[in-house]
């Protein structure tokens, strides 16, 4: 691990090597204008702001489509600070107003791509996740029951914890905050349905199971509430 991040810090390092050197060698220290130092830094920093990109993307189930969306943009940003820091460099013209300009407005450019993109990569972030806890439920509950039917060797019980299972199945994969409560009932239901099988009393099985099924009914009904 530590062997491959000095790999990384080395390969990070040959562009900042490389550029310097041909910079000093062909263009000297001394008798820069302002232009050219102002172009030497934002290249410096389009360069810096580039390799920072792994720490702004954001964490979830999409993160290498979240990276990959910085890193295009931070990439294409470097390489038109490069070209158009490159150029004024060459050029190196006395007035250094121009240089920061284009400069500053190339950085507005990058900044509001990238604050757009991260923006837009939280919500995308926030929907997964939301997603995930709503489907933890109807997953849980199915699975609870589907493992409670395979322990049941009673026909008849065993048909009424398979209603039980179908219930949570049709149940809507969306939810909302209001039937937070429901769902926690329907899933402590779920333990009441697995003591009566386990207690062989049909009816109290089957008290169990209307009472589930009557729980995800008002959880459908309230789901469709406009509130």
């Amino acid at each position: 691990m530590k062997k491959t991040r000095i790999l990384w810090i080395i390969l990070d390092l040959i562009f900042l090597l490389a550029f310097n050197i041909l910079f000093f060698t062909m263009a000297g220290v001394k008798g820069h204008p302002a232009s050219v130092w102002i172009s030497y830094c934002f290249i410096h920093g389009a360069y810096g702001l580039m390799l920072l990109t792994p720490h702004m993307v954001t964490r979830g189930k999409s993160s290498d489509v979240y990276g990959f969306s910085l890193y295009t943009i931070a990439s294409a940003y470097f390489m038109i600070e490069l070209v158009a820091g490159v150029i004024f460099i060459l050029v190196h013209p006395e007035g250094w107003k121009g240089a920061l300009i284009v400069q500053i407005l190339l950085l507005a450019v990058y900044a509001f791509a990238l604050l757009t993109s991260m923006l837009a990569n939280e919500k995308t972030a926030s929907n997964e996740a939301r997603m995930q806890g709503e489907l933890k439920f109807v997953r849980t509950a199915t699975a609870q029951l589907e493992g409670i039917m395979g322990s049941v060797e009673d026909k008849d019980i065993r048909k009424l914890v398979e209603k039980a299972y179908d219930t949570a199945r049709s149940c809507q994969v969306k939810s909302a905050p209001r039937v937070a409560a429901l769902e926690n009932g329907m899933m402590s239901q779920v333990g009441a349905i697995q003591r009566a099988v386990f207690g062989g009393n049909k009816k109290e099985v089957e008290k169990e199971v209307e009472l589930f099924g009557r729980m995800a009914a008002e959880r459908e009904r309230q789901l469709r509430m406009n509130v």
